[in-house]
Order: structure tokens, then C-alpha cells, then sequence
């Protein structure tokens, strides 16, 4: 069967990247002939500005006043490293994939979507209120003769804007197989078609420790031990109470910074900084760390497949209408370590075990139901 796959191949994020690539492998481990479509789909200065009005109108004036503070403009050092570290995630691209003819628009790949047996898409943030109403991962413009899968495709929200109920109605029904990463992204399709889909585990959790062990080099990039704290937010309270516990344990802070964008408050904020780090150092750095904190959730999956003791804030205020915490308390509800979900005002003892027997047999029978799904999407 050849299958196309739509993905995050071409987002400058570990997380994107990582989870890209895990279902690429996944499928070539399935047997499947499958073609990564060569096509980024960079919203235009309009669209961002668009998007960001319709969606959260206080988020996009608030970043642009953050923009023109002085505090808040990288020194020339932050180019250098977005430079090499983008650099090597198009080595790792390149290296991992076999893609198809880069496409200028999407009217050529219209044309040429109809040499393949089905369209995949997967998984990560991909129906988010901004990728909605850019319409090209809702699958609008593919054939009605060609099939249409999605897996773990993630709404990034727990409640669509209403503005987009109508069009993701409308998308939505044409899909042949849905899956969803969410406990929230199951109820919003079960609300607007009807349809009791799955909830499939992240393309990350496809793959087994062993696997991804493989691809990891046994030197370690920073020897000795350390605190690994990866932020994509710019809560100040989580960095001061990193610091305090690198203190306490006698521990330096290794961490990769300005990944999303340039934030000020990490300025001396590590100790080591590897802020050119390809996606396999990445998992090197989480791999090998005494206790991870982060706010990202791809990071909190790598930290649980290399049995780490970590601890996750929540990146976005509660109240956010642009919340995007509901990944966080699907993964850890479902492996059984929702404790693992902090705050500096409410933590667990750092030093408090998990029970990863436990957690890596809860991995082990969710990673069989979403092998079922794509065995089962996946048939002729």
C-alpha cells in the first residue's frame, strides 16, 4: 500500500520533529511503502495575523509588545545557534526520510495526491484553531477516492472557537479513520459528527525504549550529573524553582534555550547550555539527566521512555482560551503518574519514585490498541 504521510517534518521543534519522524518509522516498520509530502505550509504574514485576531486576539498583542521591549532582543549568539541547530534538523530530515518531490503549492499536490492509495496524517498539534483555518491538514483538497486517515491528531485545545465548529464539521465527516491524541479531541469529534473514535498514544510511545536506544550513542554529551530543564514558556516562578533545587542537590542546570523563540528570562538562567543540539541530543541530554522539569510535552514523554524523574508544569494559564494542557493530563491520567503534573507552589517530594513497571505495561497495552487502529485503517 503507498501512503502518503502529512506531518511536522519541516517545524524547527524537538517535539514536531521527534514525533514526525517515530510515525514515519512506525509505518516502514508496518511494511507500509510510505513517502513523507514534501510541502510546508508556512501561513503568510496575513494568515498569522488573521489567525492570531480571530483566535486570541490578547495573545498575539501581548507577543508583539514583547517583541519591541529592548529586554526582549536576542544578542548575536541566539542567531548563531538557531542557524546550526536548524541546520541540523534538516541534516536529520534528510537523513531519515524518504519524501516526495517538493511541492511549490498546493495545486500540484492535488494532481499527484492521486497516485496513492491513502493520505495519512499524524499526528501532534495538527488540527489546532490556526491549522483549521489554514485548511490544508483538514484534508479538504484531497479526492473523495482516495483514503483519508489520521492518527493521533491532536486539536491542541479542549473547546474549539465556535467561529470553527462548522468548518471542522465539515472536514471532519469526509475523513475515513479518525484517531485522536485527547481524551478532549474524542469529545469535540463526538460532539460535531457523532463518531466514538480512539484515543491513540503519541507517535513517540509507537516506538520501544530499545529502539530509540539504538539511535542514541552511549557517550554522554554532559558528563557528571545534572538537572535538565526545558522550558518553551516564560514562567519565571518554574526557573527560580529549578535554580532552587540545583542549590539543594548540588546539581548544574543543562538546558537547550529559545526553541519557540527568544526569551529573556533564560538569560543565565542554565549553567550548560546546548542550544544547538539535533534531535538525537536531545533525548541524549533527557536520557542522562538525575531529574528533568519542563513544560513540554514531548520532553515529559521522553523523560517516561528512559525512566526518568521528571516533573511538568503546565505551559499555559488555565484560563487561556488558547490552553493547550489537555495533551498533559490525557498522557499522565492514562499511565497512572498524574501526580507527575506540578506546580512550584504544590510539588511532590523530587526525589518521590515512579513506578515504571507499572507505567511501561500501561505503554505496552495502549502501544497494541493503536497498532490495531493503523493495522486496521491501514488494510487494503
Amino acid at each position: 500500500m503507498k501512503i502518503a504521510l502529512i506531518n511536522n517534518f519541516y517545524v524547527r521543534n524537538y517535539g514536531s520533529v521527534l514525533q514526525s519522524f517515530a510515525l514515519y518509522k512506525k509505518l516502514c516498520n508496518l511494511g507500509l511503502d510510505v513517502v513523507v509530502v514534501d510541502y510546508n505550509d508556512k501561513p503568510s504574514m496575513l494568515n498569522r495575523i488573521k489567525g492570531a485576531l480571530i483566535l486570541n486576539r490578547k495573545a498575539f498583542v501581548k507577543k508583539i509588545i514583547s517583541k519591541i521591549e529592548k529586554k526582549n532582543k536576542p544578542d548575536s549568539q541566539f542567531y548563531k545557534d538557531r542557524l546550526k541547530r536548524n541546520a541540523s534538523f534538516d541534516e536529520f530530515a534528510q537523513k531519515k526520510y524518504h519524501f516526495t518531490k517538493k511541492y511549490n503549492n498546493i495545486f500540484e499536490l492535488t494532481q499527484d495526491i492521486r497516485n496513492f492509495d491513502a493520505v495519512l496524517i499524524g499526528s501532534d498539534q495538527l488540527w489546532a484553531p490556526s491549522d483549521i483555518l489554514r485548511n490544508y491538514h483538514t484534508l479538504m483538497w484531497v479526492p473523495d477516492s482516495i483514503k483519508k486517515v489520521a492518527y493521533a491528531t491532536s486539536f491542541g485545545v479542549a473547546e474549539l472557537p465556535a467561529i470553527l465548529k462548522k468548518t471542522t464539521h465539515n472536514f471532519l465527516q469526509r475523513i475515513d479513520f479518525i484517531s485522536v491524541r485527547e481524551f478532549s479531541g474524542k469529545e469535540i469529534v463526538k460532539g460535531l459528527i457523532g463518531k466514538d473514535v480512539p484515543v491513540v498514544m503519541d507517535p513517540t510511545l509507537l516506538l520501544e525504549q530499545s529502539e530509540w536506544g539504538k539511535m542514541i550513542p552511549d557517550k554522554r554529551i554532559v558528563e557528571g550529573d545534572y538537572i535538565f530543564a526545558f522550558f518553551l514558556g516564560g514562567n519565571v516562578k518554574y526557573r527560580h524553582f529549578v535554580k532552587q533545587i540545583s542549590k539543594e542537590k548540588h546539581l548544574k542546570i543543562v538546558s537547550v534555550l529559545h526553541v519557540e523563540e527568544y526569551l529573556y528570562v533564560d538569560n543565565d538562567f542554565a549553567d550548560v547550555t546546548y542550544n544547538y543540539a539535533n534531535p538525537i541530543d536531545f533525548i541524549n541530554l533527557i536520557k542522562n539527566a538525575n531529574y528533568v522539569f519542563t513544560d513540554s510535552f514531548h520532553v515529559s514523554i521522553f523523560s517516561i521512555i528512559n525512566e526518568r524523574r521528571f516533573f511538568v508544569f503546565n505551559r499555559y494559564d488555565e484560563m487561556s482560551t488558547n490552553s493547550r494542557n489537555t495533551r498533559l493530563i490525557s498522557l499522565l491520567n492514562k499511565l497512572g503518574i498524574s501526580e507527575r503534573l506540578v506546580s512550584v507552589e504544590n510539588i511532590i517530594d523530587i526525589d518521590s519514585p515512579i513506578d515504571y513497571s507499572s507505567v511501561n505495561q500501561k505503554i505496552k497495552e495502549w502501544r497494541v490498541q493503536s497498532d490495531n487502529y493503523l493495522n486496521s485503517a491501514l488494510k487494503y
